[in-house]
């Protein structure tokens, strides 16, 4: 009876659990769509940085967004 158990114990102990096991496939299936996001994304990147913003003469600045004023005053 208590060979039995620290041989089933031995035995569990290198073959992974259920849930990594799960993990493992789950990782494969994303790997490949994650690094076809990221791709995307840098030459999405690559793109904006190649845009020549600073270099022409007058480079529109960014408009700072004007809050509304927090109270009106009453109308007649």
């Amino acid at each position: 009876m208590c060979d039995r158990m620290s041989r089933r114990t031995l035995t569990s102990r290198n073959t992974p659990t259920r849930w990594q096991s799960k993990a493992r496939s789950y990782q494969q299936l994303i790997t490949p769509i994650s690094a076809t996001l990221e791709t995307r994304h840098s030459s999405v990147v690559i793109s904006k940085l190649k845009r020549p913003r600073s270099t022409l003469p007058n480079p529109t600045p960014r408009r700072k967004r004007v809050r509304p004023k927090t109270f009106q005053r009453p109308l007649g």
